[in-house]
């Protein structure tokens, strides 16, 4: 069984429906005269270039998985859905640790897919 969310679509101003479980089922345009408080509803953004964010360092190889975390928490509450975890130069070992740190990232956290 799929919910129904009524909202406007932000890149044409109209008025859609979305139909989803736990993804997104269909998006058709809303029929009949619209609730006049619908929400704006838009894709997710995702960000090409993240360091780290929030307090967590993405090129520390020592950054708690706990500060990556709650990073993305506070990046899925601006409208960012995807990111592309970035090191900066660094020593040989400090590269290695720090995207092995964000592998683990990747694979440990509930939300981790993100990276």
């Amino acid at each position: 069984m799929s919910n129904r969310l009524h909202a406007i679509d932000a890149s044409t101003g109209e008025p859609i429906e979305i139909r989803y479980d736990r993804t997104i089922q269909g998006v058709d345009p809303l029929i009949g005269a619209p609730p006049t408080d619908l929400s704006l509803v838009a894709p997710g953004w995702i960000d090409l270039q993240v360091n780290g964010f929030a307090g967590a360092d993405y090129c520390d190889p020592t950054c708690p998985l706990d500060d990556i975390a709650h990073s993305l928490d506070v990046q899925f509450a601006t409208g960012v859905t995807r990111l592309l975890a970035t090191i900066i130069t660094n020593s040989e070992e400090n590269l290695i640790g720090a995207l092995r740190n964000l592998a683990n990232a990747r694979e440990a956290l509930p939300n981790g897919e993100a990276i």
